[in-house]
């Protein structure tokens, strides 16, 4: 077979070149072994702040990007700090808008910006505000102008990942969390984002639970925080619960916790809408998406929060699996099948005890618990009791015990 890859490079002098490069592969066959030493669980600090996690390296994966973010460098840069994409079976959440040219309006203003992303959005009167993208910056001349801190979209509150093997065949879990308050142009003065992907669900049909919790501070009363969701097909919204569907997979989440208002914008012609008007590619093309969700809490403050539980699974699984809040001082939680998450509310750095109950869930659940200190915490589940350890930069405490009322505290 033979295909074509078009690479296109813009000078400084406007002078635009073509470049066609032709692969043929006839008689070429795939190595067998081109995934070997590659690691599941791919994290990329620095200034990108951002994991990627596949179950495996076949077309059967369930495959998740998150990313926090650090340092913007401009040019084709997107206003993408703490968004995610899911793949399984099909593009479940994604990216989306067209290059369709650089510069143009619909690079500008859709495809580079934040509301093109599965990420959050604030509305002020109606307005969308996103972060800071390449097209409102001009490129730093020296390393020292990069270093300022004009170009910092986010600071890493906590990552942490684990496997179920010693070979590490099949990932467990994957945290990351950051604040990307300073993407928003001073609109935020907290934006605190922590993603949890599990997949040690015990359940065959369901390779992945994924929890999103969100806090953000406005700096007035008339931010809205809006929580984005990009699917390749028309999402159906029933009460607080979304589905979507790509390829044979399936994607479902559920509003745990702060969504007041659950809209669904797309369809023809109405895709890559901003502030009411659609901003269309030069040429018509289309992405492949059908448009987005977007979960909105309205509660008239300047501070916001949601929670919001994914799984995904084949379209062909008709059961539906329900999250279930836990309630208790100071956090928000969400148990999903053998999965507890649970978030500190006002702090990534916590030192005081979480108390939760969970009684009547079963006899072994994952308990995942973010925002916490470093150090040792005792774990006390009904009758059992032990310690784990939280290492610097974490900030998650994760055990396995039977469900009951669960007391954390920090050993001093």
């Amino acid at each position: 077979s033979t295909c074509m890859a078009w690479a296109e490079y813009t000078d400084y002098s406007g002078v635009g070149w073509l470049y066609q490069l032709i692969f043929r592969s006839t008689g070429v066959k795939p190595d067998e072994n081109r995934y070997d030493n590659i690691d599941l669980i791919c994290y990329n600090g620095g200034y990108m702040n951002e994991m990627i996690v596949h179950s495996a390296f076949n077309r059967n994966a369930t495959s998740i990007l998150m990313k926090i973010g650090g340092r913007i460098t401009a040019n084709h840069d997107h206003g993408d700090a703490g968004a995610f994409q899911i793949y399984y079976k099909g593009m479940l959440a994604g990216d989306t808008g067209f290059y369709d040219s650089y510069g143009s309006d619909h690079f500008k203003k859709y495809h580079q910006a934040t509301i093109a992303h599965n990420s959050i959005v604030i509305y002020r009167n109606g307005t969308a505000i996103g972060q800071k993208n390449g097209s409102s910056y001009t490129e730093p001349t020296t390393y020292d102008k990069w270093m300022s801190d004009e170009y910092i979209t986010a600071s890493l509150t906590g990552v942490s990942y684990g496997y179920m093997d010693e070979a590490k065949t099949a990932p467990k879990y994957a945290y990351i969390a950051g604040d990307i308050a300073p993407a928003y142009q001073g609109v935020l003065t907290k934006g605190d984002r922590r993603m949890l992907a599990v997949f040690d669900t015990q359940d065959s049909k369901v390779p992945m639970y994924f929890f999103v919790y969100d806090n953000f501070t406005g700096t007035n009363n008339a931010d809205a925080m809006t929580f984005l969701l990009h699917t390749t097909s028309e999402p159906t919204i029933s009460g607080k619960t979304v589905s979507a569907f790509s390829g044979t997979g399936k994607i479902v989440l559920q509003n745990v916790k702060g969504g007041d208002k659950i809209v669904k914008i797309g369809g023809s012609g109405n895709n890559f809408v901003v502030n009411g008007t659609h901003v269309p590619t030069k040429d018509g093309s289309s992405d492949g998406f059908w448009g987005r969700v977007e979960i909105t809490t309205q509660n008239s403050s300047k501070n916001d929060a949601q929670l919001n539980v994914i799984y995904v699974t084949e379209t062909s699984n008709k059961t539906s699996y329900a999250a279930t809040e836990i309630i208790g001082s100071n956090i928000a939680g969400a148990l999903m099948g053998n999965t507890v998450a649970v978030f500190v509310e006002e702090s990534t750095n916590y030192a005081s005890p979480i108390i939760f109950n969970t009684t009547g869930a079963g006899d072994s659940l994952n308990y995942y618990v973010s925002g916490v200190k470093a150090g040792t915490w005792r774990v006390s589940v009904g009758t059992t009791s032990f310690t784990v350890t939280v290492a610097e930069g974490e900030g998650l405490i994760h055990f396995t015990a039977p469900s009951g009322a669960v007391t954390i505290a920090p050993v001093n």
